[in-house]
């Protein structure tokens, strides 16, 4: 160790001026160090004692931490939240939504919901947690080697179900898989058996979540519906009775496609009019005919129509034939020729008289076809007036009839629907997806492995030891040389 003069120990230090430790005169030799290395390696020989006691210090603590810390067993589960892809009904409450936003929004919010108060509350009623010393009011979720430092806490007079629901709430851990739909849950328990029944119990309970999220929301979309679809079905009933009492009133009956009566009426006259107006043209066509004369008195061959007229033109024109052909042979004094043309003139009387009966019967026609016509003209002018004063009232009337069937088909909407929404109540469909089930762990996820802990403390304890000897040797070298780091001359 460097001693200091006994003349410069008698003055006080601070009365003379500091030399820099970078300044020596010129030709001098520069002193020792104040610490080196040998130094070091010097003061760790000697300390070895005292660092071999606190790394065997740091590993007893390390092994009675392992010891005295309960241990926690850690299992873990990992489920698949896709959107819905798939309709199990036509018209669903829900549809799915393909846009990015939305979906992150939704699996945020499924995530969030697996350790909501309802998931909770089922799975510690269904696994009876309450009664779980662990998990009742009396458990700590953070025990430790210096608990008895922690304030005294009061006697919590809390249900222990919501004291459970909070202490397995610390206990659960969820987290996504980067951008997909896989998320991972994991729990831990003092038991490693309780700890994946807890989580399948949780698995489960997170399913009938959600479905009853749907199953919920049918519910009161379908109490919804049916309290409106009696005031939509009144509604409807007072429309169709407004219509029936508007066509009785104004007489306009229902004939489906073909309109009203008085349409019908016109569309008819119509038809019987230009048949009537026909009849009449064909009659006095053939009155026409049967009104020209012929050659020698005889009518022509296409207006005959009676068939004693045709027969009479027969035998006229055979006997005809015959006057002819003795006319070229014999004198107009020949006995058989007077008399074929005494037969012919006979003949030529007899059509006259037919054809004059004929033309008789032809005018009978003739009068019922024209009256007939100005018969059915005049009921059409009628029933066309009859529909020009309807006009105005079927107007309103197909306003009413659109009005009733307006509230007929929004009536029969709301009535398929609250068939469907109530069917949706009884089907609950969930689109959650078990990938990993749960198993039971190998080996407790905390505190480490004892041998772990034996090593680290003994590390630690060696570190310690090695600096607190070092700081000590220090110190006192600092102290003897007036706490300067470099020697006094």
């Amino acid at each position: 160790m460097y001693e200091y003069r006994a003349e410069k120990r008698t003055r006080p230090v601070f009365e003379e001026k500091s030399p820099r430790a970078t300044d020596h005169p010129r030709g001098s030799t520069p002193a020792d160090p104040l610490i080196s290395a040998a130094k070091l390696l010097e003061w760790l020989r000697r300390g070895v004692l005292y660092i071999a006691v606190f790394a065997l210090l740091g590993g007893a603590l390390g092994v009675a931490f392992a010891l005295s810390v309960k241990p926690r067993y850690t299992s873990s589960m990992d489920i698949l939240l896709p959107p819905p892809t798939g309709q199990v009904v036509p018209n669903e409450l829900t549809t799915p939504n393909i846009q990015s936003d939305a979906q992150i929004l939704d699996i945020s919010s499924k995530l969030l919901l697996i350790t909501s108060g309802n998931v909770l509350r089922r799975t510690v009623e269904q696994e009876n947690l309450q009664n779980v010393p662990e998990f009742n009011s009396a458990a700590e979720t953070q025990e430790g080697l210096f608990d008895w430092l922690r304030p005294q806490r009061p006697v919590s007079v809390e249900d222990g179900t919501v004291v459970a629901m909070r202490n397995l709430a610390k206990r659960i851990k969820v987290a996504r898989q980067g951008g997909t739909y896989l998320v991972s849950i994991s729990l831990w328990t003092r038991d490693a058996g309780r700890s994946v029944e807890v989580l399948s119990t949780l698995a489960q309970s997170f399913r009938e979540e959600l479905e009853a999220t749907q199953t919920d929301l049918a519910k009161s979309a379908s109490a919804a519906l049916s309290n409106r679809l009696e005031e939509l079905r009144e509604a409807a009933s007072q429309a169709a009775s407004a219509v029936v009492k508007f066509r009785q009133d104004n007489n306009l009956q229902n004939l489906g496609g073909t309109g009203s009566v008085n349409i019908q009426s016109v569309s008819q006259l119509n038809t019987l009019l230009n048949a009537a107006s026909q009849r009449l043209a064909d009659v006095q066509a053939r009155y026409r005919r049967l009104s020209q004369p012929g050659t020698d008195g005889v009518v022509p061959a296409d207006t005959l129509d009676s068939p004693t007229l045709i027969s009479l033109r027969s035998q006229y024109s055979v006997l005809k034939q015959q006057y002819e052909e003795l006319a070229l042979t014999y004198g107009a004094r020949y006995p058989k020729l007077v008399s074929t043309r005494a037969q012919l003139g006979t003949l030529r009387t007899e059509m006259a008289r037919e054809t004059e009966r004929s033309l008789q019967a032809i005018q009978v026609d003739l009068d019922q076809a024209e009256n007939s016509v100005t018969t059915l003209r005049t009921q059409l002018d009628e029933a066309q007036k009859r529909v020009s004063t309807d006009d105005t009232a079927q107007v309103e009337l197909q306003e009413l009839e659109r009005n009733s069937q307006a509230k007929s088909a929004l009536y029969d909407t709301f009535l398929k629907r609250v068939g469907e929404t109530s069917e949706q109540q009884q089907i609950s469909v969930s689109n959650l997806r078990i990938v990993t089930d749960p198993f039971p762990p190998e080996k407790r996820s905390w505190p480490p492995p004892t041998l772990l802990l034996a090593i680290g403390g003994l590390l630690a304890g060696l570190v310690l030891g090695i600096v607190c000897v070092l700081a000590i040797r220090l110190y006192a070298v600092l102290r003897d040389n007036n706490w300067r780091f470099e020697r006094a001359s």
